[in-house]
């Protein structure tokens, strides 16, 4: 995040290391499908989120 503020790009959030990720990798299922209510999943979600809105 330190390169990012010095190069004047945004941070929008940040994803939790979670090990259930290599998990939903090995079957081919995306961590919010894996575990929907889960830190990373939300934090997902929100950066999403933000990404989209117009």
């Amino acid at each position: 995040s330190q390169w990012c503020e010095q190069e004047g790009i945004p941070v929008i959030g940040y994803l939790p290391f979670d090990p259930e990720m290599v998990h939903a990798m090995v079957a081919c299922k995306s961590i919010t499908e894996w575990t929907p209510e889960s830190e990373i999943s939300t934090a997902t979600k929100r950066i999403f989120s933000l990404l989209t809105q117009e």
